[in-house]
């Protein structure tokens, strides 16, 4: 078995690391250049450099761009009616929105978020789903299971587990790093046509 010089051994390696990146950058658009550093156990400036081998912007330009297209498929909310930023929706189907957390979301005295944001951006998140101009949340039961702190980032993602006629059972999962700290089960009624 022929040998590979140590420069050719280096060469494949960064085209293994570079599809690996490609795939995870696929996979979690949400991942940041210091997620993926610690995935692939390089270095932050190689993963920016890979990056900009490989044409993939940095996490906000990738949050920035898949936002427009979401809010240019939603029709049953405005997006500033929506808490968080919607960054993925497939109509009728699925989404995915974050949240920033900021001391004016905490109690008092405290740096531990109200849990209305929480339920806000999962109730947004859930009616934002469905092709209808008009929508209500008819039925919802909710668990909050971790406290979320200011500063952390809450990313949701639902998807419709059921359809009944005009009425969506949806679900919402609610994480901080991959840590979850919300789940809701919301039933939205269409009113409108499209749904």
């Amino acid at each position: 078995m022929e040998r590979q010089s140590p420069r050719a051994l280096r060469r494949l390696k960064r085209i293994e690391r570079e599809n690996s990146l490609r795939k995870l950058v696929e996979s979690n658009p949400l991942l940041t250049d210091e997620d993926l550093a610690e995935m692939l156990k390089v270095s932050v400036s190689t993963i920016r450099f890979d990056r900009a081998r490989l044409g993939i912007p940095e996490v906000r330009e990738r949050m920035r761009e898949m936002a427009e297209r979401a809010r240019s498929m939603l029709r049953s909310l405005s997006p500033e009616e929506m808490t968080g930023e919607l960054i993925e929706l497939k109509i009728n189907e699925s989404g995915i929105s974050v949240l920033e957390t900021t001391q004016e979301m905490a109690f008092k005295g405290s740096n531990i978020i109200r849990e209305i944001y929480t339920f806000a951006q999962a109730s947004s998140l859930a009616m934002a789903l469905i092709g209808s101009e008009e929508v209500l949340i008819g039925r919802a039961r909710v668990s909050f299971k971790h406290p979320v702190r200011v500063g952390d980032k809450i990313v949701a993602r639902s998807r419709v587990a059921n359809r009944k006629g005009n009425k969506f059972l949806i679900s919402v999962h609610s994480y901080v790093n991959d840590v979850e700290v919300f789940v809701g089960h919301f039933i939205v009624v269409s009113l409108g046509k499209g749904g």
